[in-house]
C-alpha cells in the first residue's frame, strides 16, 4: 500500500515555457490530482501553483511520508541544505550541467558556478544512495557514475509544443518568411559558448562561398550579460565575413512571434556542442521542421532516427541544406520522420504514461489503472520485438567502417580497416554474414554504396540497398575504426545491442595517451564522457559496453587488461582479450579509391624513411638533428619523412615545410602509391618513436627487406 501523503517538488526558479518551468508545472498537475503536491522555488515566475513559504516548507521536510521530487540543474547550497533536512524518499530530476570549460574565455563566474555544479552533483550521488533519479536523456543519465542503473530512469521533460502551437501565428512574419526567395535557417536557444553560434556563422559563410547569396539565418535566443564577450565574437565574426544581411539576431520574442519563425522557415539547425535535451529540436519536428544537427551529446538521441547528422565541417552543412532544399522528396522524408519521432517519444501522452510508469514502478505511487495505457505502449514495443525475430536469417559480422567511408585521412588504422573489411568480403564462405556498417542517426547503416564504389562488393549483392540494418541475438559488432570521440552518441545504440543479444568486440590500436599524456595534445585531456578525458573515458566505455577486445599487439593487450584489472577489477574476467599482428599490403589501396598514378619528384640520392604522423611522440625533431650532424660532416645522405600533421609537432613542421635543405624531403599525406616507391628506395627505415602500439613501419620496412635503424 503507498504510504506517501504528500509530493513537494523543488526547483530554483521558475520561468513559463522554460524547460525546467513546464516540467514542474506538468508534474504539478498529473501528481496534485491523487496527492497533496506542493511546489517551493526561490524565483517563481509561474501563477498556476503557489508557492510554499518557509514554515511550512520544513514541516513537509520533516515528514517521513513526503516525498521530495528535485529539479537538479545548478549549483544551489540552499536546496542541498533542504535535502539534508528531508526525511522521506527522494527522487531527483536531472536536467544536466553544462561542463565549465565552454566559458573560460567568456565568464570566471560561470565556470565556478558549473564546477560548483558539477561537484554538487557527486555529493548528491554519495549522499543519497537510496534516492531514484529521472534523466531527461540517456546522456545525463550516462554521467551519473556511482548510481545504480536500476536507480535510473529516462524520461524525457514535459513540453508544451502541441498546445502552443495551436496558438495564433503572427501572420504579417509568417508572410514575409513564406514569400522570400531566401533560404530561411532556425536556431532557437540561449545565447551561449555551448550552443555553437559561431559555428552556425562559419555554416552559413560556406553556403555563401560554394552555393549563393540566397540564405538568411535567425538566431532566436535570449543575449546573456554575462557573455559579453562572446556576443561581441559572434557580430564581431558576421561583420569581418560580410554576412550582416544573411544573419540576423533577433534576441527573445513572443510565443506567436516564435511560432511564426518555426511555420516559415525552411530548416532547424543546431550547431550546440553541449545538450542534455534540446527542446528546441522537439518543437521543430512537430511542426514540420526538417532538422540538420550536429551529432553532439544528447541530440542524436533525441531527434532520432532517419535525421541529418553532421560533425565538425561546415561545408558538409552548407551542401545538405542545399542538397535538401533541391530535392522534395528528401525534405518529405526528414519532415515526416521528424513528426513521427516527436509523436512516438515527445507528446504529451507519451512523456505523461513514461512519467506516471518510473513512479508508479520504482516508487509504488498511482494505481495500476492510473497508466492503463502504459500497458498498450509496452505490448506494442513486445509485438515489433516478435515481428523482428520471426525473420530469422543468419548471424552477422557488423564492421564498423563510419570513419574509413566519411573520411580519407590515410592513417594506418583506415589501411586496417581498409584491408580486413576487403579480405572478409572476398572470403567464400563464412560462419557470420559480413556486413561494413557506418553510424548515423543513433542507428547502423549498410555502407553497400561505398562497398560498391570501392570494388569490395560481390556482384550478388550489388543491388543491396544502404538502409538501417536490423540487430537479432547471436550477431556481432566490431569497432575497429578509431571512433572515441563519439562514445557518448553511441551508449542507446550499445544499450540497444545488449537488449538484443548482439556481442559487441573493441579493437584497440593502443592506450598511449594514458600512458604517454605528456605526448598529446590538451584536447586529449578535456572532459568527453561523464567528464572523463578522451581515453579515459574511452576505456570506460570499453568496460562497460565491451564483451571482447582485440589489441593490435600481445603489448597493447596487456596494457589495456592491465588497466581494467586497476580500474575495474570485478570486470577483468567479463571480458575476452585477444590480440593479432599487423600486415603490411598497399596493393589496391589507391587504385581503389582512384588516386591519381602522378606522384610527386622523389629523391635523387640515398635517403633514409621516416614514416608516420608528425607529432612530437614520434621524435621527428630529434631525427632532423641527427641528420643535422652528418650533413655538417659531409655525409652525402638524405632524410625523407612521409606522413600528416598531427599535435605539438610545430618545430618539425617548420623544419619540414621552411627549410631549403635539399637532403630534407617531406612527402605531406603520402598516397600509397608514393610509399611504396619510397620504400623500395630507400636505404633504410629511421624510427625513434617513444612509443607505439605496434608500428606498422617496422613490418612494412621489413616487407621490402630494409634494415631498419
Amino acid at each position: 500500500m503507498n504510504s506517501i501523503k504528500n509530493i513537494l517538488i523543488i526547483a530554483y526558479t521558475l520561468v513559463p515555457y522554460d524547460a525546467i518551468g513546464n516540467d514542474v508545472e506538468a508534474m504539478y498537475n498529473i501528481l496534485s490530482k491523487n496527492y497533496n503536491c506542493l511546489v517551493y522555488a526561490v524565483d517563481n515566475h509561474i501563477k498556476n501553483f503557489l508557492i510554499i513559504d518557509k514554515e511550512e516548507l520544513h514541516d513537509i521536510l520533516n515528514d517521513e511520508k513526503s516525498l521530495v521530487i528535485y529539479h537538479h540543474s545548478c549549483f544551489w547550497k540552499e536546496g542541498e541544505e533542504l535535502l539534508n533536512k528531508a526525511k522521506g524518499k527522494i527522487v531527483f530530476k536531472y536536467h544536466n550541467i553544462t561542463p565549465p570549460f565552454f566559458f573560460e574565455k567568456y565568464n570566471h563566474e560561470y565556470i565556478n558556478a558549473c564546477s560548483l555544479g558539477k561537484e554538487q552533483t557527486d555529493r548528491l550521488i554519495r549522499n543519497y544512495s537510496n534516492a531514484f533519479w529521472l534523466c531527461d536523456s540517456s546522456y545525463n543519465a550516462s554521467e551519473l557514475i556511482g548510481v545504480p542503473k536500476e536507480k535510473i530512469s529516462v524520461c524525457s521533460p514535459f513540453n508544451k509544443t502541441e498546445k502552443w502551437a495551436k496558438s495564433k501565428p503572427d501572420m504579417n512574419i509568417l508572410h514575409t518568411l513564406n514569400s522570400s526567395a531566401e533560404i530561411n535557417i532556425l536556431f532557437v536557444g540561449l545565447i551561449a559558448p555551448n550552443k555553437g553560434h559561431l559555428f552556425l556563422v562559419d555554416i552559413i559563410n560556406s553556403y555563401v562561398k560554394n552555393f549563393d547569396y540566397g540564405i538568411k539565418l535567425r538566431i532566436i535566443g535570449e543575449f546573456d550579460e554575462r557573455f559579453e564577450g562572446y556576443n561581441q565574437e559572434i557580430h564581431s565574426k558576421i561583420n569581418s565575413l560580410n554576412l550582416k544581411n544573411n544573419i540576423e539576431l533577433i534576441g527573445e520574442i513572443n510565443d506567436s512571434t516564435l511560432l511564426s519563425y518555426y511555420m516559415g522557415s525552411d530548416f532547424f539547425i543546431s550547431a550546440s556542442e553541449h545538450e542534455g535535451f534540446l527542446v528546441p529540436t522537439a518543437e521543430a519536428q512537430y511542426l514540420g521542421l526538417p532538422i540538420i544537427a550536429r551529432a553532439s551529446y544528447a541530440v542524436p538521441e533525441k531527434i532520432g532516427e532517419n535525421q541529418v547528422l553532421l560533425y565538425d565541417n561546415p561545408t558538409q552543412y552548407a551542401a545538405a541544406i542545399h542538397l535538401l532544399y533541391k530535392n522534395n522528396n528528401y525534405y518529405g522524408f526528414l519532415r515526416e520522420f521528424g513528426y513521427k519521432n516527436f509523436n512516438k517519444r515527445f507528446s504529451n501522452n507519451i512523456v505523461t504514461e513514461k512519467f506516471i510508469r518510473c513512479l508508479r514502478d520504482n516508487l509504488r505511487l498511482f494505481n495500476e489503472d492510473s497508466i492503463g495505457s502504459a500497458n498498450n505502449y509496452k505490448c506494442e514495443n513486445t509485438n515489433s520485438m516478435e515481428k523482428s525475430l520471426k525473420k530469422k536469417r543468419k548471424s552477422r559480422l557488423y564492421v564498423d567502417v563510419t570513419n574509413t567511408a566519411n573520411t580519407d585521412a590515410k592513417s594506418g588504422i583506415q589501411r586496417v580497416s581498409w584491408n580486413i573489411v576487403r579480405e572478409l568480403y572476398r572470403m567464400e564462405s563464412c560462419l557470420l554474414e559480413p556486413l561494413a556498417v557506418t553510424f548515423a542517426g543513433g542507428c547502423l547503416h549498410a555502407a553497400n554504396n561505398w562497398l560498391e564504389h570501392n570494388g569490395f562488393l560481390p556482384k550478388w549483392r550489388q543491388n543491396d540497398a544502404d538502409g538501417t540494418v536490423d540487430l537479432q541475438p547471436g550477431d556481432i559488432y566490431l569497432q575497429m575504426d578509431l571512433l572515441m570521440d563519439r562514445i557518448d552518441q553511441f551508449e542507446s545504440l550499445f544499450e540497444k545491442m545488449e537488449n538484443c543479444g548482439v556481442h559487441i568486440v573493441i579493437m584497440v590500436f593502443d592506450i598511449l595517451a594514458v600512458r604517454m599524456p605528456e605526448c598529446f595534445a590538451p584536447h586529449w585531456q578535456q572532459p568527453l564522457w561523464r567528464g572523463m578525458p578522451l581515453m579515459t573515458s574511452w576505456l570506460h566505455y570499453i568496460v562497460e559496453y565491451a564483451d571482447a577486445v582485440i589489441a593490435i599487439s600481445r603489448t597493447v593487450r596487456d596494457d589495456v587488461r592491465e588497466w581494467i584489472a586497476k580500474n575495474h577489477g570485478r570486470r577483468i574476467h567479463e571480458i575476452s582479450f585477444s590480440y593479432f599482428h599487423l600486415g603490411a599490403d598497399f596493393q589496391g589501396f589507391d587504385s581503389a579509391i582512384q588516386v591519381q598514378s602522378k606522384h610527386r619528384e622523389l629523391p635523387n640520392k640515398a635517403y633514409l624513411l621516416m614514416v608516420g604522423t608528425i607529432e612530437i611522440r614520434k621524435n621527428h625533431v630529434l631525427a632532423i638533428e641527427a641528420m643535422d650532424i652528418l650533413w655538417k660532416r659531409g655525409i652525402d645522405l638524405a632524410l625523407c619523412v612521409a606522413g600528416k600533421e598531427g599535435w605539438m609537432a610545430e618545430t618539425a613542421m617548420q623544419r619540414l615545410r621552411g627549410a631549403d635543405n635539399k637532403n630534407l624531403w617531406f612527402f605531406e599525406q603520402a598516397t600509397d602509391e608514393e610509399l611504396r616507391l619510397l620504400y623500395a628506395d630507400a636505404k633504410g627505415l629511421l624510427f625513434v618513436s617513444r612509443g607505439e602500439g605496434f608500428g606498422l613501419p617496422l613490418i612494412e620496412a621489413a616487407s621490402y627487406a630494409k634494415p631498419v635503424l
